[in-house]
């Protein structure tokens, strides 16, 4: 039976914390640094939030999801941008297509890292980048999703970009744990001990009221597209490619085709 990642995915509409809604925004204009003027392929791209910034900055935008409602919904709210539905093992698109590969918050949902990265490799074009995205699994009240299987450290991404191509260019970190609200700070924790006992809910419906009492504060709704932000600056942590990291919420990872 096919997996419905619409039920772990943010989709439009829905109510989330604005840091959540920061994060993703975050990471969409970090990969726009990225992407100015050049070809670009998102994989697994979920609902599509981002794609209209990317679209705007690039000199070609195209993405895809192996979720065939979410790529429906992509479609619906951006009726401009090419969409296909496919698993990011199988990318159809020809060898030494793109100049960006990207794929944020979906690494861990992918069985096999390499034969994405292989994927990958195949159609950026030389000297090409890949830009992953991806929750840090240090932290130690982290709670994996359902359907994920491998979610990479740093040092799980320098083992993976060597064995598979590429040069470990950088990682950063995003969403410093010392930087969020004395809430968060309070509740890790009961968080900590909620993962481990397993009862934290394993939807994005069944999590909201579990939000609400992390995170505190105001909730907005999901945008079906996200603007591009003229000069916005995202400020992330340089971390070390050599060590593992367990402050950040959030790991940024470039690497470069051999």
């Amino acid at each position: 039976m096919a997996v419905s990642y619409g039920t772990v995915t943010e989709l439009p509409e829905e109510m989330i914390p604005q840091e959540q809604l920061s994060r993703i925004s975050e990471r969409y204009h970090w990969a726009a640094g990225y992407s100015k003027g050049k070809d670009v392929l998102e994989c697994a791209c979920g609902a599509g939030q981002g794609a209209s910034i990317l679209n705007h900055v690039s000199s070609s935008y195209a993405a895809g999801d192996l979720d065939e409602n979410l790529v429906s919904l992509s479609r619906r709210n951006n009726p401009d941008i090419l969409f296909k539905v496919f698993g990011a093992s199988r990318i159809p698109f020809d060898d030494d297509s793109f100049d960006v590969v990207l794929a944020c918050e979906a690494i861990y949902y992918f069985p096999d890292i390499s034969e994405f990265l292989k994927e990958a490799k195949r159609v950026l074009k030389k000297n090409g980048k890949i830009l992953i995205v991806s929750a840090n699994p240090n932290l130690f009240d982290f709670n994996p999703s359902p359907f994920t299987y491998v979610y990479p450290s740093i040092n799980d991404m320098r083992i993976y970009f060597h064995k598979n191509g590429f040069k470990f260019l950088s990682a950063q970190g995003g969403t410093n744990i010392s930087k969020v609200n004395m809430r968060q700070k309070l509740l890790r924790p009961i968080k900590f001990v909620a993962s481990k006992l397993n009862l934290i809910p394993k939807t994005m419906t069944g999590k909201s009221w579990l939000k609400k009492l992390f995170f505190g504060g105001n909730f907005v709704a999901m945008p079906r597209c996200l603007k591009y932000e003229e000069g916005r600056s995202v400020s992330l942590d340089t971390l070390s490619l050599s060590e593992n990291d367990y402050s950040c919420k959030v790991l940024y990872f470039v690497g470069e085709k051999k």
